[in-house]
């Protein structure tokens, strides 16, 4: 095979390609940075791209980087995903929940009590990764908002990053996403080619 006649060490461009050998650019690099700075200070941000640009994977590369210590990351890709079925992830994830909580208000109760115990026991803080965002209901997306309503909205509980394909942009772009929208910190438009050109960045508003 072209593995041996390169004397490669495995195939190339595999999707299961470990977190240490991507090749790190200078825009790459960029990218970790703000989602680090996301993660630290607690913010709402997104993140999107078009198909096949490396979202996913530069997901995986952050989760990869963090300190286990300080904190706790949770992935999500569900495009049918509901509020409770939601909660019962996070709860799954954070606290090994295996039987599903009966009601929405139930699974949210739950799992703002582990955000707590996280934060202010454990000194870690949570990292929620949503992504395929851009096949997300309405009623889940405007769950988003309500995730960081913390301690009469005086600070977000979590670290929240949604990513999605461009159709995302669009979505939130309705007056009906309005009040999403506004809660937002950070938006990350990665380009086409996230190798060879800057990312586009701009606040959330």
């Amino acid at each position: 095979m072209f593995e041996s006649y390169f004397n490669l060490t495995r195939t190339p461009f595999e999707r299961d390609i470990p977190t240490e050998n991507l090749y790190q650019t200078p825009c790459f690099e960029e990218l970790m940075g703000l989602l680090g700075n996301v993660a630290r200070n607690r913010k709402f941000c997104v993140v999107t791209g078009d198909c096949g640009v490396g979202k996913t994977t530069a997901m995986r590369s952050f989760v990869s980087s963090l300190n286990r210590q300080s904190f706790r990351a949770v992935y999500i890709s569900d495009s049918a995903l509901k509020p409770r079925v939601f909660y019962w992830e996070v709860l799954k994830e954070l606290a090994g929940l295996e039987k599903p909580p009966g009601y929405r208000t139930e699974a949210k109760r739950k799992m703002m009590a582990v955000l707590t115990s996280l934060t202010e026991e454990s000194k870690q803080i949570p990292i929620i990764i949503i992504d395929e965002a851009h096949l997300l209901s309405y009623e889940m997306l405007e769950e988003t908002r309500f995730l960081l309503n913390y301690k009469m909205d005086s600070q977000n509980p979590m670290s929240l990053i949604v990513v999605g394909q461009s159709d995302l942009r669009a979505k939130l772009s309705k007056e009906i996403f309005e009040p999403i929208t506004q809660r937002i910190d950070f938006r990350f438009k990665i380009p086409a080619r996230i190798y060879h050109k800057p990312l586009s960045i701009s606040p959330g508003i």
